[in-house]
């Protein structure tokens, strides 16, 4: 992920839960934030995990909680 990332207050509140090596989750405290290739999988791990964890209610329906980890998987894309 090359520009800068600027999550919303909600969006910062899940990154700074996850379980991440100690350099990306220093990177993900900033307003905004780059990471390199590595640490941008790390972080869609991370969050896909997320995804599943809390993501969903009892009919497998997304959450408002699923959708707002949905947009940080998608923000975080790098082709």
């Amino acid at each position: 992920m090359d520009a800068a990332f600027k999550p919303t207050s909600t969006q910062q509140a899940i990154l700074q839960r996850l379980r991440l090596p100690e350099h990306i989750v220093l990177k993900l405290q900033r307003p905004s934030f780059a990471l390199d290739a590595k640490d941008t999988e790390a972080a869609r791990e991370a969050l896909t995990e997320e995804l599943a964890r809390v993501g969903f209610d009892s009919d497998y329906e997304l959450t408002a909680e699923g959708r707002l980890i949905e947009s940080l998987i998608d923000a975080l894309f790098a082709p």
